[in-house]
């Protein structure tokens, strides 16, 4: 039987991974030629409907604090990356 902390765990790394995703698919698609304020990036993710890990609504100091826990410099390093990120080496 799987232990109920690491499946809560588990759950929080994949929500995580595919917040990043969506943020790196939205400053390279969506805005292939410049790079959005957090405020625009914010709406976006609060119009998609999606929650932090904790449920919140999504605010410029939560997306920046967010980026940085991921390891990439704000959404100016999103931008820059090369590589699509990965928060850990064990997701896919």
């Amino acid at each position: 039987m799987a232990n109920p902390i690491q499946t809560k765990h588990t759950a929080n790394l994949h929500h995580r991974q595919n917040i990043l995703m969506i943020v790196y698919h939205y400053v390279h698609n969506i805005h292939s030629f410049t790079i959005p304020s957090y405020k625009v990036a914010v709406s976006y993710l609060n119009k998609k409907e999606l929650k932090t890990v904790r449920g919140n609504d999504w605010t410029t100091q939560r997306l920046f604090r967010f980026l940085q826990n991921a390891g990439v410099s704000g959404l100016w390093g999103i931008k820059n990356l090369k590589a699509k990120p990965k928060l850990l080496k064990g997701i896919k």
